[in-house]
């Protein structure tokens, strides 16, 4: 007699085969998870889904002016893909040397740094992360260029025969060697491609050469003591672009005489001091090179098939005529070279400030192993620098305030390249802890027991805690090094036996005796006392930088650019 099985028995069993069929499916999709999370990094909380058309793109802070409005007016197209998504572009100012981060973690599917030159370090970073054999950065484009430029105050470019012969760069350390009160710099070389394509230029000229340097020219030794005699000259160096030019707009001919930037940079000043008084472009006689400005697609592990269109209709936005115009009206030079840039309505057109047919010799930039090779060397030619940071220990410095200022302290010296030598003032109600300058690689540790052991208590004698480091910076009567004093306050002054005027003729009487220090600042909080931080740092041709706990880190770290 054949049984027959009960509905509820068939039922159940379907069931099952549903559960356990469910189970292999979900196994499967979390062994893929598992691996693709093996392979790359995760992204971060909040990123679209797959069929996302939003390009979150990272752009350098000097360009906001320019690409915001375009990113702006190309999202108002509402283009939409052809599954129905909007092509949306989100785009958030990055400083180049802080992009990697982002990449490497899959914040952004797009980048435009000021320089191709990031292109590859991004590639290198990513490799470190990924393995030898892996990219990031795929198809990229130009869509602005500008020259790099020594900017020149137009009475400091007269004295030098301007316009009627070139200068060159041998003329700007002679100038700065004969003439004590003559200041120039230009952006580190580690942090900004400004400073990286000046130096670049440097190596060209003391190798004699325009086309494909080699790692044998840029190391020959008369090259090393072309690029030491210019280096050498430079009063400081520095962050960027943006930064020299709030500078300039804030300090006028009182901040240096000349400076590296870009054309733009000068255009843009020019543009928001029509009454003057003016910069000039000075494109140097031995040539220079270009930033190119590159907007790059970023070969995430996740990239979908809408954010690669939503970059392509972005590239045929900017390399539109109608965007190469508004690139040209920026003072950039548009990257459609059928445009003429000197036409009526530019900022080339009829003004002496930028010329047109400038630069006559366009360098080449050298292979990657070159210019690592270049930035090594850089290090080793470069003014050095002994630097006293001064530190307030006071009362209102307890608590977070403390903890952050001993980090940034930590983070300031592991910022330091080589050959720097550092000491350390702290002061409360007195100076309370004086630690001679001694080489970084020597004194680090004490240094660090002596930041370690800070606490907060007392008054502020800030004004004593800087004249003991000015009077150790005098007395060795270096002139071969930058002389610089790094103070951090959140206070005001309010127990010193030093005055204000008196410490002031003291730096006065130290630059007359060829012993010139440059003080910076750090303030944060309401109490700091600012007017006195001014008084101090624009008498010596340093700058306050104003923050708060939470950026105080941040700010050293910039502070460190400078040497």
């Amino acid at each position: 007699m054949v049984r027959r099985r009960s509905p509820w028995r068939v039922l159940l069993g379907m069931l099952l085969l549903v559960i356990l069929f469910t189970c292999i499916l979900m196994g499967g999709a979390l062994f893929s998870v598992y691996k693709s999370q093996r392979g790359h990094s995760p992204r971060p909380q909040g990123t679209a889904d797959p069929q996302s058309s939003v390009l979150h793109l990272a752009y350098s802070p000097e360009k906001k002016e320019l690409l915001q409005p375009l990113i702006d007016a190309f999202n108002s197209k509402k283009l939409q893909s052809d599954d129905g998504h909007c092509l949306q572009v989100i785009g958030e100012t990055v400083a180049p040397s802080k992009m990697t981060e982002g990449i490497i973690s899959g914040e952004w599917q797009a980048v435009s740094p000021d320089s191709s030159l990031w292109l590859g370090i991004f590639d290198r970073e990513w490799q470190k992360a990924h393995g030898p054999a892996a990219w990031v950065v795929g198809e990229s484009y130009r869509y602005a260029v500008t020259p790099v430029v020594l900017a020149m105050w137009e009475n400091v470019a007269d004295a030098f025969g301007w316009p009627k012969r070139m200068i060159s760069w041998k003329d700007v350390q002679q100038r700065a060697t004969q003439n004590a009160k003559f200041r120039w710099g230009h952006p580190s070389s580690t942090y900004d491609a400004s400073g990286m394509l000046a130096t670049l230029a440097e190596f060209y000229a003391g190798a004699g050469d325009t086309r494909s340097l080699t790692k044998q020219q840029a190391t020959d030794k008369q090259t090393l003591e072309y690029v030491a005699q210019i280096e050498h000259s430079i009063t400081y160096y520095g962050e960027g672009e943006s930064v020299l030019l709030q500078q300039a707009l804030a300090r006028g001919p009182d901040f240096l005489d000349a400076f590296v930037t870009s054309e733009q940079m000068v255009i843009n000043y020019n543009q928001q001091r029509p009454g003057g008084p003016h910069l000039v472009a000075v494109y140097p006689a031995e040539g220079t090179l270009w930033l190119d400005h590159p907007l790059a697609l970023l070969e995430q592990p996740d990239l979908t098939a809408n954010q690669r269109r939503t970059f392509q209709e972005f590239k045929r936005f900017l390399m539109s005529t109608e965007t190469q115009e508004k690139v040209l009206t920026a003072g950039y030079r548009p990257a459609d070279l059928t445009i003429p840039i000197n036409k009526a309505g530019t900022p080339w057109h009829d003004t002496p400030w930028v010329d047109a047919l400038q630069p006559q010799t366009t360098l080449q930039i050298p292979a990657p192993g070159v210019i690592e090779v270049v930035r090594n060397a850089w290090f080793y030619t470069k003014r050095q620098a002994n630097i006293f940071l001064v530190v307030d220990s006071s009362g209102s410095m307890k608590g977070k305030k403390m903890e952050r200022t001993k980090d940034a302290l930590y983070s300031f010296l592991g910022q330091m390249p080589p050959g720097q030598q550092v000491g350390f003032v702290q002061f409360a109600t007195e100076v309370v802890t004086v630690e001679p300058l001694a080489p970084l690689d020597e004194n680090e540790p004490i240094l660090k027991t002596d930041i370690e052991d800070m606490k907060a208590d007392g008054k502020t004698a800030l004004l004593d805690g800087v004249e003991v480091a000015l009077d150790r910076l005098r007395r060795r009567h270096d002139q071969e090094r930058i002389n610089a004093i790094v103070v951090m306050t959140d206070g005001r002054e309010n127990n010193s036996s030093t005055s204000p005027r008196e410490l002031l003729r003291e730096v006065q009487q130290g630059a007359a005796e060829g012993t010139k220090v440059i003080i910076f600042a750090v303030a944060f909080g309401d109490d700091a006392d600012y007017d006195t931080l001014r008084a101090l740092t624009e008498a010596t041709g340093g700058q306050v930088r104003e923050g708060n706990i939470e950026t105080i880190q941040e700010l050293y770290q910039l502070l460190s650019t400078y040497f």
